[in-house]
């Protein structure tokens, strides 16, 4: 939505743009929530002019989401973060947990909940072999909202790595922080008898 004035003069009223001219002082009031609804404020880039965006349409919504605790429960991951847009708690807008596969591209996603203002939680089962990135994606009354899920540098690791037996074959799941920007990915690998009696024999020889 354009932001306009409507300037009268001599009984003549015409409405001009608002924004391009200003006090170099004046900045752009930060994003709103509105009836959850996200509500951004912004410059536009040919003219400067003043606008706003409902929804994240044409502009980006600053937001974040950070990891606050994650644990194994049985074998599924559970994980426990805040969501805020701008400086607001944003929880109730939270909708799914996804899971994008690095390589592939495929996506695995579990419903997420909000437990507070600011507080999400969400159940998953562990994706297929591979590494995942986790994205939250919230619905700011535009299209979905994705999220890289950041995990808090106190953290040394989100949590435990997770391994079980199904039939002869051993799995692991392994929760980490990326080195570049801290994002929550998951690690999964399928390992058979054969594969782990050579990795001992390779480990062994290395002392």
């Amino acid at each position: 939505m354009d932001v306009h004035v409507f300037v009268e003069r001599e009984g003549v009223r015409r409405p001009a743009r608002f924004g391009s001219s200003r006090d170099p002082r004046a900045g752009v009031p930060g994003p709103r929530l509105v009836n959850g609804v996200a509500v951004v404020p912004f410059l536009t880039r040919s003219h400067g002019h003043l606008s706003i965006d409902a929804g994240g349409h044409a502009a980006g919504v600053p937001a974040a989401a950070r990891l606050t605790r994650a644990r194994r429960r049985a074998r599924r991951l559970l994980v426990e973060g805040h969501v805020r847009v701008g400086e607001e708690p944003a929880a109730p807008a939270v909708r799914h947990l996804v899971w994008r596969e690095r390589g592939s591209g495929r996506e695995y996603r579990e419903r997420a909940a909000a437990v507070s203002a600011e507080g999400f939680a969400a159940e998953t089962d562990v994706p297929p072999p591979g590494t995942w990135d986790a994205y939250l994606e919230l619905d700011l009354g535009g299209p979905p909202v994705r999220l890289p899920v950041k995990v808090e540098a106190a953290m040394d690791a989100p949590a435990r790595t997770m391994r079980w037996w199904r039939g002869p074959l051993r799995w692991t799941a392994r929760p980490y922080a990326t080195a570049v920007n801290r994002r929550l990915s998951l690690s999964v690998r399928v390992d058979s008898p054969l594969t782990l009696v050579k990795r001992a024999i390779r480990a062994v020889r290395r002392r």
